[in-house]
């Protein structure tokens, strides 16, 4: 069976780093089909994507990418590691990925596989450790550092659970071992601006630099981190009042849900542990806005991501239990949201060897589908949309039901 490459990203928005990584996976294995799995328009920060999802495959598209598969919002808005999980599942399900490529802040899979094996086994003298720094307040992040350093009595190998591409490539080593994927791994070394830095210097930015460039109105520094196809998508979107999408536009919703919410709906929320909903409530009552209620309610233990990912949970009504019921089943389908020539190939590759079914039109799924979890699942994207475009700048094109009408991208172009 001829090798097909796995990808799993956001491209919020698609930027050179990207359009690099596509590139060099491309030449690992040449004339591979690279298939991504991306989110949708909700990211796994907690936050509305700045350009929806259309416009985002239609950018990975240009840029190389031969089919762009959505990860269900259920996985797409939960913690690196569920986050890992959905997206394994994903490419495992199409029957035809060989090789997952991702990018890395070390360039190397070895010592990230070593975290990854002790993370998939976690023996009791690890979980203790990691136990006693979660229990003295260290954040998720932190405590993980801390009790594999203890762990290896490794300092250097511990930091590595620093960096933020670093961390989600372990989690992705990890699913792939606890789901028994057959699925090789390879790392591409990350290049240009860290993962948080907001540098607009050079051809190669962040994705958080070029948002905030976005957000100040330096479109015209921000094309310079852009392949030229992502910054024209870029400029049609803005043109029409499509975005860019910023959380701020979440501000009096939220606040307004959050001054609604009862403490029993507050504390049936995901992620919310014992004391949490009140600690909500009390700080929701005098917050002026969602920043400044934010800042008021994060602490070390209670990462901001983390509260932006319950927020979303609030606003578009997934509760604990919801989320417990989509971790045990995993992705129920494979949505296809766009595909080049090649990609045709692959799809035609999967119908033969897939064993979850491809979704292109959402009302046949619905129709036709007895799978009542898988139904579900896909309601809760559509949902997502739906209120997604409620943020759109431009009100003519908050209208809902988007992904009823439109029929996958394709890309004429290899």
């Amino acid at each position: 069976m001829p090798h097909h490459i796995g990808l799993i990203v956001e491209y919020n928005p698609f930027h050179n780093g990207h359009l690099y990584h596509l590139r060099e996976a491309a030449k690992a294995l040449p004339g591979s089909p690279l298939i991504c799995v991306m989110s949708g328009n909700w990211v796994q920060r907690g936050e509305p994507a700045a350009f929806n999802k259309w416009a985002r495959a239609r950018m990975a598209l240009k840029g190389g990418a031969d089919l762009v598969l959505e990860l269900p919002l259920a996985f797409a808005l939960q913690s690196a590691d569920r986050f890992a999980f959905g997206a394994v599942k994903s490419l495992a399900g199409t029957g035809v990925v060989s090789h997952l490529c991702f990018g890395s802040e070390l360039g190397e899979v070895a010592p990230l596989q070593r975290i990854a094996a002790l993370l998939a086994e976690e023996p009791p003298r690890f979980k203790n450790l990691l136990k006693g720094a979660l229990d003295g307040g260290a954040s998720y992040p932190t405590a993980l550092s801390q009790a594999c350093c203890g762990y290896f009595c490794d300092e250097e190998l511990a930091g590595l659970i620093q960096s933020p591409n670093n961390i989600l490539g372990i989690e992705y080593l990890k699913n792939l071992l606890k789901t028994g994927a057959k699925i090789t791994p390879f790392t591409i070394l990350r290049r240009g601006a860290g993962y948080h830095s907001l540098s607009l210097e050079g051809s190669i930015a962040s994705a958080s630099a070029i948002r905030q460039g976005l957000k100040e109105g330096k479109e015209g520094v921000v094309e310079r981190a852009l392949p030229p196809a992502s910054a024209a998508l870029i400029s049609g979107e803005i043109t029409a009042g499509r975005g860019p999408v910023f959380p701020g536009a979440l501000d009096a919703p939220l606040m307004a849900l959050l001054r609604r919410a009862t403490l029993k709906e507050l504390s049936a929320l995901p992620d919310m542990e014992e004391g949490l909903a009140q600690r909500f409530a009390r700080i929701a009552r005098k917050a002026p806005t969602l920043e400044e209620f934010l800042s008021q309610t994060a602490t070390k233990r209670y990462t901001l991501s983390r509260l932006q990912r319950v927020l979303c949970y609030l606003l578009l009504g997934i509760s604990r239990r919801d989320l417990e019921t989509f971790n045990r089943c995993g992705p129920r389908y494979l949505r296809v949201l766009g595909f080049s020539p090649r990609g045709r190939e692959a799809l035609h590759a999967i119908k033969k060897r897939g064993r979850l079914p491809l979704v292109t039109r959402p009302a046949k799924y619905f129709r036709h589908s007895r799978d009542a979890r898988g139904k579900k699942m896909l309601a809760l994207d559509i949902k997502g949309a739906d209120l997604y475009t409620l943020l759109y700048p431009d009100p003519k094109n908050r209208g809902g039901g988007e992904d009823y009408v439109r029929p996958p991208l394709q890309e004429t172009q290899m």
